[in-house]
């Protein structure tokens, strides 16, 4: 039923049709014959075939396996003439398409601020100084507004959105949100691990999780230290906040390590320049009844004391204190945990 005639792709066209006529030649007795073209340049190759024929010659372009044997099936039932069955194999030749598209888009962060984009850049900044170094992911910060009215359809299509970041939930179906008082207090941190376990290995997200927290009080530091390198100084805070909480087999909140890294901090300047020790009320009552405490905290402060040749009085151990056990050292007019605080998400 099925002849080929195989012809090399460059060959020319004269030779494919001088070729073909020969072919044609040779079938005697042949009433009937159906040319099938698997190339578009042949497709007027009917007026290369001549019209001096005994048969009727029907000619198929752009023919594909799958038609080509649909043809055959045709031509085997014997029920069809030759118009009908080029009319039936028009109508099956129909194209199906399937756009396989990148699967392997870049992973991204995006953050989203209702107070703007320049908020959006500083909680990304956050993450960029947290985040390991050999980490590839892209931190986008984008305006709510312009979140609402499309731009994430356009992110999307050119990323793996991993979560969206930022101090209001902007909703978006598919896509986890965690906010930045969730980082803080470090709570909701499953949905964030399970964001970020793609890319980070569980010692990884371990040590982003504190650096997040340290990063924040850095930038908000930078509004209180007047002569102390806030880098070189909350080392030792974070020294001395490990030793603590391992001393006494706790472990703080987010919020409350946020609090200590600038109360200890702001305390240790004032120690260094020489300021007088705030005044603790009952101080004698605090001493005797809270000596295990105020001797862990004394060894904890031991490295930043030496360095810095300043003794940590009693009376600022109480409003540490009382930071730790009640949650606010407010009562202290020095320390930074009072109200009024510069905000470090308020748009510039």
């Amino acid at each position: 039923m099925f002849d080929a005639i195989d012809m090399p792709a460059d060959c020319r066209f004269d030779d494919v049709t001088a070729r073909l006529n020969e072919y044609i030649d040779s079938l005697e007795g042949c009433l009937e014959l159906i040319v099938l073209v698997d190339m578009g340049s042949l497709e007027n190759i009917s007026d290369a075939l001549g019209t001096q024929r005994t048969m009727n010659i029907g000619i198929l372009s752009n023919v594909s396996t799958k038609l080509m044997l649909d043809i055959g099936s045709m031509i085997m039932e014997g029920t069809r003439s030759l118009k009908e069955i080029l009319k039936e194999a028009r109508l099956r030749s129909v194209h199906h398409y399937e756009i396989l598209e990148n699967q392997q888009k870049p992973n991204a962060i995006v953050a989203v601020c209702s107070t703007g984009i320049a908020t959006a850049e500083k909680v990304l900044a956050l993450f960029q100084n947290s985040l390991p170094a050999s980490v590839k992911v892209e931190l986008i910060p984008v305006d709510y507004s312009s979140l609402n009215q499309g731009r994430i359809t356009s992110l999307t299509a050119q990323y793996h959105i991993l979560l969206i970041v930022g101090t209001l939930d902007a909703s978006v179906a598919g896509i986890p949100f965690v906010s930045v008082e969730e980082l803080i207090d470090q709570k909701n941190m499953d949905a964030l691990d399970q964001c970020l376990k793609g890319i980070l290995s569980q010692d990884q997200l371990h040590v982003f999780k504190r650096k997040i927290i340290k990063n924040f009080s850095m930038e908000n530091l930078m509004n209180y230290l007047t002569i102390l390198n806030p880098n070189r100084i909350l080392i030792y805070v974070e020294e001395i906040l490990d030793q603590i909480q391992e001393k006494r087999q706790c472990s703080f909140s987010g919020r409350t390590i946020i609090g200590l890294y600038l109360h200890i901090s702001c305390l240790i300047e004032r120690l260094v320049i020489g300021k007088a020790p705030a005044q603790y009320p009952d101080l004698e009552t605090f001493t005797h009844s809270q000596t295990e405490f105020i001797r862990t905290v004394q060894d904890s402060f031991a490295s930043v004391c030496k360095a810095y040749n300043i003794v940590l009085p009693v009376s600022e151990i109480g409003y540490l204190y009382d930071y730790i056990e009640q949650g606010s050292v407010a009562e202290n007019p020095d320390s930074v945990a009072v109200r009024g605080q510069p905000d470090f998400f308020a748009e510039d």
